[in-house]
């Protein structure tokens, strides 16, 4: 008998992390996550997060909607949160060049472990918290931040830091930095905010880019 094959390439899977106790809320502003081990080591790279503020008032309805249409194919990766409006975070504050991948490095030798991670979001539902948002594991806590486009740049400013309206500028996620009443973030829309995060892991094999399915994090209504 003899055996043939389709023909068609297979790349290694990326098992995507999972949450311990749920999401999180505006009742419950954090989030632990679990990273699988059984991911493969000279694969898998680290975690890419993504974001997205909602109108609170609607903000259930409209996650709902946009979860289904990420999840409407049967293997999504960033492209379905990018479709939906979602934004990649930053680690650093680069004007220009991009976070390097994965933005949440781990590394090799704990890689085929389990540990947790986790996410705060009492940074964006306290009242004046000016602290960074950070993703904290294996005894990191790497901040994270939001490239928005300056919609009220400082003339005097060098062009390289952001001194040209629709340059980039990066702002943190606490609630001191979400400003809409007088020069509106261009990622809010409106004043009323909720905050939603997915996770999706990364990897790399034989120069092509792999992801796992995006896990939601939670989302939170913002004080501001």
């Amino acid at each position: 008998m003899l055996l043939c094959s389709c023909g068609l390439y297979s790349y290694p899977y990326i098992h995507e992390p999972s949450l311990i106790g749920g999401t999180a809320t505006s009742g419950r502003p954090y989030v632990t996550i679990l990273h699988d081990g059984d991911n493969d080591p000279s694969v898998f790279r680290g975690y890419e997060i993504y974001y997205k503020f909602y109108n609170a008032v609607t903000a259930e309805t409209d996650h709902s909607r946009d979860d289904k249409s990420i999840f409407s194919v049967s293997n999504p990766d960033y492209s379905a949160l990018v479709a939906a409006g979602y934004k990649r975070c930053r680690t650093e504050k680069l004007y220009k060049k991009d976070t390097t991948t994965p933005m949440f490095k781990v590394p090799t030798d704990d890689r085929d472990d389990d540990f947790e991670l986790s996410l705060r979001f009492d940074t964006v539902t306290t009242k004046d918290n000016k602290s960074e948002m950070k993703l904290e594991y294996l005894g990191n806590e790497i901040p994270f931040y939001r490239a928005i486009k300056d919609q009220n740049p400082d003339p005097d400013e060098p062009k390289e830091h952001g001194g040209q309206s629709g340059d980039d500028i990066y702002k943190d996620f606490n609630s001191d930095d979400l400003e809409y009443s007088t020069y509106q973030d261009s990622d809010l829309p409106t004043a009323e905010v909720s905050l939603s995060f997915y996770i999706i892991g990364y990897g790399m094999h034989e120069n092509h880019n792999l992801y796992s399915k995006p896990v939601w994090l939670g989302v939170v209504r913002c004080w501001n």
